[in-house]
């Protein structure tokens, strides 16, 4: 774990010069217990290492002249968002005792559900922080139970930049609005270049995220470069093999990476992908989950199992989807997906068209959950915001594959699962958009809670590379 904190700073600022210079140094000091110490001049584009060494022309423009240029440029948005990263550093302390949720501010829903999401996107747009071609965006970030903090958005499907891409990309393909393509696109092309620089550093790149994200990027955008930076990051690199990921699930473990690649062959189909999802499917085989729900436990485990077998058929993988369902434990009375019954429901639905001799158990699996959202939407305790990882767009979902039956939620605002700055997808802004373009057109949109591969269309997949004979 000591190697994970330092190992981050390789994965950042790609097409920095002397970058391997000033991360070798920086991990260096960190190792010592020191703190990193750099030098730069005023009038100087350069960079000074703590032992003397000069690194010429790091910077861009000269420090005084930059300071110069961004304070003479500073106006009423700037402002705003210097508050706004104040209100979230406070946002992220622990609630006081007895405290109570601050009212949701905007977007407010009209009733137009693309509308609504587009509403949501331009929210998101105005947030945004850019330098030159870059994108990124502010948010706040889970550390454990008790400590949250401010922290620009990664690489992760959860909060981070694909999942705020793969909202922005569909809203493109569904309103046909060009600005939310060219906002989609420069957030894929963001992607994929943190993707390349994270590749290289064990640990760095979430197994459901960037490449699940480009894939559908690639699809949408029809774009084979984005599908291409996918592959060079999926595919491992010549030497021993990498070793495995600590967790079977889907958000961090090896079901995400199965569910990735699967994605990822949807588009861009070779044997090399195939087998980086029959290695990850081999790995989780020996994974014990049992626990409730799609993100954390055993259903999208599961589900990831059955989808491989359809791929690469082998009966262990079938095998042990099904002994996974049959050894998951009942949601209690959670509503939500990653560790409750909108999880679960949405898994049997799939395993049960898969596996009709398990339609018995399946379905008593099913009803139990069922029961679960039902309640949710009936009792006074619902879940307290919109998010789609434990929120109302979660029941919703879960309860529309049952039997259409899921009403429309009520807010006199998007209510996010995590306070403001929350641009992500799972618990955010991002999320809530998602939500409202899968109730418009949920024959366009595909479902990002059974994390589904690109649908097909007359220019997928991407044709094979030509080789030279």
């Amino acid at each position: 774990m000591r190697e994970r904190g330092p190992a981050r700073l390789d994965a950042g600022w790609p097409g920095v010069p002397h970058r391997d210079a000033l991360v070798a140094a920086e991990k260096a000091a960190l190792w010592r217990g020191e703190v990193p110490v750099f030098e730069v001049r005023p009038g100087h584009r350069d960079v000074r290492l703590e032992d003397g060494t000069r690194l010429a022309d790091v910077l861009p423009v000269p420090p005084l002249e930059e300071t110069a240029a961004r304070l003479a440029a500073l106006d009423e948005d700037d402002l705003a968002v210097q508050i706004g990263i104040i209100d979230a550093s406070l946002a992220a302390l622990p609630p006081a005792a007895g405290a109570r949720p601050g009212t949701p501010r905007g977007p407010r829903p009209s009733g137009d559900l693309l509308r609504d999401a587009l509403g949501i996107a331009r929210r998101l747009d105005a947030a945004a922080v850019r330098s030159g071609d870059r994108i990124g965006w502010l948010g706040i970030e889970v550390v454990d139970a008790r400590t949250r903090r401010v922290a620009p958005a990664g690489l992760d499907l959860y909060g981070g930049l694909p999942g705020i891409g793969l909202f922005l990309t569909y809203l493109s393909a569904v309103t046909g609005e060009p600005w939310a393509g060219r906002l989609a696109e420069r957030v894929a092309d963001e992607v994929a270049a943190r993707l390349a620089a994270a590749s290289a550093v064990r640990g760095a790149v979430p197994p459901l995220g960037p490449v699940y994200h480009l894939a559908h990027a690639a699809a949408v955008h029809g774009r084979r470069d984005l599908a291409e930076a996918a592959r060079d990051a999926l595919l491992p690199p010549p030497g021993p093999p990498r070793p495995g990921l600590p967790s079977g699930d889907v958000l961090e473990g090896e079901a995400g990476l199965v569910l990735s690649a699967l994605a990822l062959h949807a588009v861009l189909p070779g044997e090399q992908i195939a087998g980086v999802a029959r290695a990850a499917g081999e790995r989780l085989l020996a994974h014990d989950l049992t626990g409730p729900g799609f993100g954390y436990g055993a259903s999208g485990a599961a589900v990831a199992l059955a989808r491989l077998d359809e791929l690469c058929p082998d009966p262990r993988f079938a095998s042990r989807a099904r002994s996974l369902a049959a050894g998951e434990r009942a949601p209690g009375r959670d509503p939500g997906w990653c560790q409750g019954a909108a999880g679960v429901a949405l898994a049997r639905l799939e395993l049960a068209a898969r596996y009709p001799e398990d339609a018995a158990p399946l379905g008593r699996s099913l009803a139990t959950a069922a029961s679960v959202l039902r309640d949710a939407v009936r009792r006074d305790a619902a879940p307290p915001d919109d998010s789609l990882c434990h929120g109302t767009a979660a029941v919703h979902e879960a309860l529309a594959a049952l039997d259409g039956s899921a009403p429309a939620p009520r807010r006199d605002a998007w209510r996010t699962a995590l306070p403001e700055p929350a641009p992500g997808l799972l618990a955010g802004l991002s999320g809530a958009g998602y939500a409202l373009l899968r109730r418009a057109r949920p024959a366009e949109v595909p479902p990002v809670l059974a994390p589904a591969p690109p649908a097909p269309s007359a220019g997928l997949p991407f044709p094979p590379e030509e080789t030279a004979p």
